[in-house]
């Protein structure tokens, strides 16, 4: 089964008919079906806060999706401080 990385942007637009990608989203959603969802911890942090957090039926919604069997949650501890170490040094220089 192929795996995709899916982010935040990505979850937001298939779920709310009124972000701008969300027609295009569709035909990405039809084709997560088939395969293994990886998502890195931030999205489980980012994608449930956002303007969804007033909207338990969206967030059931996601929570079927992001946590159906298939599904691979990506641990960033190994590499977390050095992103924000980056961050910060990319955006200061």
């Amino acid at each position: 089964m192929p795996s995709v990385l899916v982010d935040t942007g990505l979850w937001i637009a298939l779920v709310d008919p009124r972000d701008w990608h969300h027609r295009s989203t569709l035909e990405i959603g039809e084709r997560l079906e088939t395969m293994a969802i990886v998502i890195a911890w931030p999205v489980l942090y980012e994608t449930p806060n956002t303007r969804f957090a007033r909207r338990p039926h969206v967030l059931r919604q996601l929570e079927q999706v992001m946590t159906r069997p298939g599904s691979v949650l990506l641990d960033d501890a190994a590499y977390r401080e050095d992103a924000l170490e980056l961050a910060f040094d990319a955006s200061l220089h």
